[in-house]
């Protein structure tokens, strides 16, 4: 065996590719990382807004049943918030795409 600087018995020589696996990990690794959490982040945030919209959509169906707001305005509230609903279901479907 070798015993020279970096020869197998320094152990140098085992030691640099594994290094330079790491790093080159790392460097490349940690922005897919990142990325990631940024979409997993974003789904979570769509995914809250629509439980939100249908939870807003359930309160004014129940409030229109009780007689409390008139029919027309119902009409236009629940128009408005399913129209909300939908751009949120295309941002969902795009997010999927990406």
């Amino acid at each position: 065996m070798v015993s020279g600087p970096g020869g197998p018995a320094s152990g140098l020589g085992s030691a640099f590719p594994l290094a330079v696996a790491l790093g080159t990990g790392i460097l490349f690794g940690a922005p897919v990382l990142r990325f990631t959490a940024e979409r997993r982040s974003k789904r979570a945030e769509l995914a809250s807004s629509r439980r939100r919209l249908v939870e807003e959509i359930a309160v004014l169906d129940l409030r229109h049943e009780a007689g409390e707001i008139p029919d027309g305005d119902f009409r236009a509230a629940r128009t408005a918030l399913m129209n909300r609903l939908h751009i949120l279901a295309r941002a969902v479907e795009e997010d999927g795409d990406a």
